[in-house]
């Protein structure tokens, strides 16, 4: 049965309501006078008067208890999965047969010429009646097979939507638990994480390993050796057990499948981060050098713009200074020259004041003599004569001067070209040094073992006959120029040209 009281059964018939209604207002309503009060033990009930149109009920005599026997009904146990419960439609829901008709369960014992009772189900179906809407089954109606018997077969039995949704609402419920409760299940289960062993604990244990065997070799060494002596071959075999089992411990231990995964992770991790580093610190390298290359051409170029100022403005003040050593050497040569030309000048004047001072004595009329004219004219044209001389003499020896002054400042110029030139070729022979260095290594001290073979590839730059010898051996290689595999020898060392590709260039070093 359903409800877990039994009730005790007379075998009469279930006694008369006189008033059906207030009962079950009482019942499902809660008002009325309430239920009536259950009879005593051994009490009959008297014959209850069915109406005309209801049919008239047969008892059969009620089976005993049997807890080994099955509740009437099929009550499978509910099956909780992940997914929802499919929505009810209208009218889906179908009430059990057995509960509303005069058919007996599966489980149910078949009474022959007698209607079966009606067992109220424990599932809390909602019927509509009435005078109960919406109220479920509880003990009380479930104590009251007749009665529910007796409303069954005078009312009928009608679904409603809002019994569809609470029905709904309720295994909507039933499922959210269900499924709370199995994951509040799971999140309670310990979760068995795997060891988190460190490389260094790893690396230890894995050396440790190794030194015991070692060690387990060497015991094994001595139990060959002590086989006469029984005593040091039982402490050996000891030591030698001891040493197998903890060897035995440490393999364990290192043969894990997730000890080594995570081993190997981490390790493959490192190797990673060690090589993005590596990667990382070589990009910071190469783009050091370039800021240090950029950094030494802008350098070039400013010292090269600097040089060129700096020799212009010496050029200047070159040319003063020779400007000035000049005149300082031509000023008494220009000073004589001076002199000359005033004394053309005092000549000129003494001219022009005899021809004056004669026009005056010729207007007093005084004339004088012809002697006296000539013998003027004579001084004078000495005079001019021997100033002549002497500024033709200025005037050479000027010349010498100016060309000894050029002499001395082309001198100067070729001085001042051969120290230039000799910079630059300070500085070609620097490049050519580290062209070497960079071609054959850095230069050998004198006492380097290798030093000899440095002198016997380079003794055509210090000795004239081993030149001769080295181009005799070249010159048989000697072929026309018109020659389909001939080449020229080029004229310096050849070095290799920039690197095309990146990765190429990231493999060089300086």
């Amino acid at each position: 049965m359903d409800n877990p009281q039994q009730l005790g059964y007379m075998g009469a018939p279930p006694p008369p309501f006189n008033d059906p209604a207030g009962l079950d207002g009482a019942v499902y309503a809660g008002g009325g006078a309430g239920p009536a009060p259950m009879p005593p033990p051994g009490h009959t009930w008297s014959t209850y008067p069915h109406p005309a149109a209801a049919v008239q009920h047969h008892w059969p005599p009620f089976p005993p208890f049997d807890p080994s026997r099955p509740p009437p009904g099929s009550f499978e146990p509910p099956q909780h999965s992940e997914n929802p419960p499919p929505p009810w439609s209208q009218n889906q829901w179908r009430p059990p047969e057995h509960h509303f008709t005069r058919q007996a369960p599966p489980n149910q014992h078949q009474f022959p010429d007698a209607a079966s009772p009606s067992y109220p189900s424990s599932a809390g179906l909602e019927l509509y009646t009435p005078n109960r809407q919406n109220y479920p089954f509880n003990s009380q109606s479930m104590n009251r097979p007749w009665l529910d018997g007796q409303r069954t077969q005078s009312k009928p039995i009608s679904i409603t939507a809002s019994d569809e949704e609470s029905m709904q609402r309720s295994r909507d419920e039933q499922w959210i638990r269900s499924v709370l409760l199995k994951r509040r299940n799971q999140s309670t289960e310990p979760k068995h994480t795997e060891s988190k062993a460190s490389t260094s604990e790893f690396r230890e244990k894995l050396y440790g390993t190794v030194q015991m065997l070692s060690e387990l070799n060497m015991v094994c060494r001595m139990l060959e050796d002590h086989l006469e002596n029984e005593d040091a071959w039982t402490e050996s075999l000891s030591k030698a057990t001891e040493l197998k089992n903890r060897i035995q411990e440490s393999l364990t231990d290192l043969k894990d499948p997730d000890c080594v995964r995570g081993i190997k992770r981490k390790l493959l991790r490192v190797n990673k981060k060690r090589a993005r580093m590596r990667r990382r610190k070589m990009e910071q390298q190469e783009e050091k050098q370039e800021q240090e290359a950029r950094r030494a051409e802008r350098e070039a170029e400013v010292d090269k713009w600097q040089l060129k100022r700096i020799q212009e403005v010496e050029e200047k003040n070159r040319e003063k200074e020779l400007k000035l050593a000049a005149d300082a050497v031509l000023s008494e040569v220009r000073k004589k020259q001076a002199d000359a030309k005033r004394m053309l000048d005092i000549l000129k004047s003494l001219e022009k004041l005899r021809k004056l001072r004669k026009e005056a004595a010729a207007r007093k009329g005084m004339f004088p003599g012809k002697e006296s004219d000539e013998r003027f004219e004579g001084h004078l044209e000495r005079l001019r004569s021997l100033i002549r001389k002497r500024t033709a003499v200025y005037a050479t020896e000027e010349k010498a001067l100016r060309v000894m002054l050029e002499g001395e400042q082309e001198e100067e110029r070729k001085r001042d070209r051969e120290k230039r030139l000799k910079k630059e070729k300070e500085k070609l022979l620097q490049k050519k040094r580290e062209v070497d260095t960079m071609l054959f290594g850095a230069e050998l001290p004198p006492d380097h073992p290798l030093r000899l073979f440095l002198d016997y590839y380079t003794q055509a730059e210090h000795s004239l006959p081993a030149l001769i010898q080295i181009r005799r051996e070249w010159d048989q290689f000697l072929v026309s120029d018109k020659h389909p595999d001939g080449t020229s020898v080029p004229q310096g060392w050849v070095l290799p040209d920039q690197p095309a590709d990146d990765i190429w260039a990231t493999a060089l070093e300086k």
